[in-house]
């Protein structure tokens, strides 16, 4: 995974065209040292809650606790923060989605990004937040009606701003549209974050209230007495504790397996394309996306982050380095691909004739759940946790999510009302797949965008 210049310094790891060939290289993120308390080499025997995962649930969850005054210790498997599914996101935040209990997960989380400062005593905590709006474009006429049902339905819970316009009000306003753009809907603030500064910010904010990061640490099972976790077991030693939270992104499943759980959570692979350098992309343009293929971007600095999610990818084990493809780059730039982002914004041929060698790939697993909703709060084991599932909103619904998942573990929040407890029926959802598209009024709402 690359080699770590020196202490506590964020590595992110990119995939990059060179020649033709897809290579590795660690790209560290300057000015950015993590200054939490590390005790990789000291593991402490005791904690009151053991937070499994460094990513951005995982950080938030120690957050969340310690800020209770429960005695806090981190256990991450890789050498750095984020190193996972974190660094591989875009950022995204909205509040464009389809139930009330997803509304207002996102409201708590929105208000927490608000008043990040704060929330993590650092009055130079630096999200780099921008406010550019979430667009969903559809060149389908017959899906139209769909598009104006779902903006009623989100106004009618609460919804503030969004709304709906026709292909031509929509040109007007964003005029890159291409002309066969059909109807859209937008809500001007959503937006997006950087996940990883994020990341960071959280650690230290954790850290300032006693929290301890224990990195290149495995956990491999758990002690359980009388039905209950008596100690987290690491290949770096025990941790005896009255709680524990497992949030380790893809590897959710898999380290509450070793304490005999199994939740539906199912890692697929997402990729994203990264675009350095591309004068064409409006800097000014929301986050947008194609409802007919779900192939979506964002600018990003004097460039774009390009995506799609894939919803014929299988779920598979949890990879450190899941694979990336050089034809991501083809499938989303080339106009002649059936989900190019040009068939809905016509400049995109422009950066394809252009062609360019500077770009990336990065990959990472998102987690899915059968409803596309979080798991949060204790497992069937009462004193083990669960943050995780969130099927592409980690990032966006992390503060309120870790919030729920520390307040029903601990008991102060009745788990039975938590409308993401882990053990609600999954019946009905049993034979669901991630939406890339969306073809009725809460699909692509609560799909992995």
């Amino acid at each position: 995974m690359g080699r770590s210049k020196t202490t506590h310094t964020v590595i992110l790891r990119f995939l990059h065209e060179v020649d033709g060939d897809i290579a590795c290289d660690p790209t560290t993120i300057s000015a950015m040292p993590t200054q939490v308390t590390e005790v990789t080499e000291h593991l402490p025997t005791t904690a009151d809650l053991v937070v499994i995962g460094g990513g951005i649930l995982g950080v938030a969850t120690a957050l969340n606790a310690s800020r209770r005054g429960l005695r806090v210790v981190v256990v991450e498997r890789g050498k750095r923060l984020g190193g996972l599914t974190t660094q591989a996101s875009a950022g995204g935040y909205r509040l464009q989605f389809d139930t009330p209990e997803e509304i207002a997960l996102l409201k708590e989380s929105i208000a927490f990004w608000d008043a990040f400062p704060d929330q993590v005593g650092d009055a130079t905590a630096d999200l780099r937040r921008t406010v550019n709006g979430y667009l969903w474009v559809t060149r389908r006429h017959d899906r139209v009606p769909t598009q104006q049902a779902q903006v009623a339905h989100q106004v009618s819970m609460g919804v503030d701003g969004v709304e709906w316009l026709n292909g031509d009000d929509a040109r007007r306003r964003f005029p890159y549209l291409a002309e066969d753009v059909a109807g859209v809907r937008y809500r001007a603030g959503d937006g997006w974050i950087d996940p990883v500064r994020a990341t960071v910010a959280l650690a230290e904010g954790a850290s300032r209230h006693g929290v301890l990061f224990a990195f290149n640490t495995a956990v491999t099972g758990f002690g359980i007495d009388n039905g209950r976790v008596t100690s987290v077991i690491t290949d770096h030693g025990d941790i005896a504790c009255d709680y524990a939270i497992v949030a380790a992104g893809p590897f959710t499943g898999h380290v509450l397996s070793l304490a005999g759980i199994n939740l539906p959570i199912s890692p697929r692979i997402r990729q994203r394309l990264v675009l350095p350098d591309a004068p064409e992309v409006p800097s000014n343009a929301p986050m947008t996306i194609d409802e007919d293929t779900g192939s979506h971007w964002r600018p990003e600095g004097g460039g774009a982050y390009v995506l799609r999610p894939d919803p014929t990818a299988p779920s598979g084990p949890p990879a450190i380095d899941p694979p990336a493809s050089r034809e991501f780059y083809d499938l989303l730039l080339d106009p002649d691909s059936e989900v190019a982002v040009a068939k809905h914004a016509s400049f995109w041929r422009n950066v394809w004739a252009r062609g360019t060698q500077h770009w990336y790939v990065t990959a990472g697993q998102y987690s899915y759940s059968p409803d596309h909703m979080p798991l949060l709060g204790p497992t069937a084991i009462p004193n083990l946790g669960v943050n995780g599932g969130y099927s592409g909103h980690g990032i966006m619904a992390s503060p309120a999510g870790s919030r729920i998942a520390v307040a029903t573990l601990l008991g102060l929040a009745d788990n039975q009302t938590n409308p993401f407890r882990a053990s609600r029926d999954f019946t009905q959802h049993a034979s669901e797949k991630p939406t890339g598209s969306g073809g009725h009024v809460t699909g692509i709402g609560r799909g992995p965008l």
